[in-house]
């Protein structure tokens, strides 16, 4: 295979775990039609698997140059561009996202679920104050757009977090819960035109190949 031809598979593969990942959660909540929380730490893995991959081929394969000793700083700097973002990334993704809510359904099943858990609260603006164990829970949610986040504020409690969030989710299985899929439909039309992008890639490629 040609080198040229070879490196394309990289942005590929990339775009292809990006469509395959932004289908599956724009599909769970336009078929379910129910909210629904994932942890956001998944966000993360599909940023670095779509971004990574055209990064690390700018190294592994680099375009050949007379001048590409001056040059070599620059096929390094995506990959550390991506790196440091990816960094600060890690640090904001915390918590879990939920996708389909709306600020109604999504405080009834935060409430719904610290009820079924027995956990007393102080509900405030954008947080909630789990009185019996010192825990602050940051929430923020954009209704317009059908998201939302909820983290713990500080302090190491993720376990009891992924307990509420459990708690959460089965309450939108099991009840009538306001729905808004706009994200939902937006992930859909993004992993579509991703998968049209990798087709483009795979016919770029084979017409390459192809040609004397």
């Amino acid at each position: 295979m040609e080198p040229y031809s070879y490196s394309m598979i990289y942005p590929m593969v990339g775009l292809g775990v990006m469509a395959v990942f932004m289908l599956i959660l724009g599909l769970r909540g336009l078929l379910t039609k129910r909210p629904f929380l994932i942890s956001a730490r998944w966000m993360f893995l599909a940023f670095m698997v779509a971004f990574l991959p055209p990064a690390v081929r700018n190294i592994l394969s680099p375009s050949p140059h007379p001048f590409r000793s001056s040059y070599q700083l620059l096929e390094w700097l995506p990959l550390l561009m991506i790196l440091v973002v990816s960094v600060l990334f890690w640090i904001q993704m915390k918590g879990y996202l939920a996708f389909g809510v709306t600020e109604k359904s999504f405080r009834d099943g935060l409430l719904a679920a610290l009820e079924e858990l027995q956990l007393p609260f102080e509900e405030s603006l954008s947080s909630i104050h789990l009185t019996s164990i010192e825990v602050h829970l940051q929430v923020a949610v954009q209704s317009w757009v059908g998201s939302g986040q909820i983290k713990v504020k500080k302090g190491r409690h993720g376990s009891l977090l992924k307990k509420i969030v459990q708690a959460m989710n089965g309450h939108f299985r099991t009840s009538c819960v306001e729905t808004n899929i706009i994200a939902c439909a937006s992930f859909v039309i993004v992993g579509i035109l991703a998968l049209a992008m990798v087709m483009a890639l795979m016919v770029l490629r084979d017409l390459f190949e192809a040609s004397p």
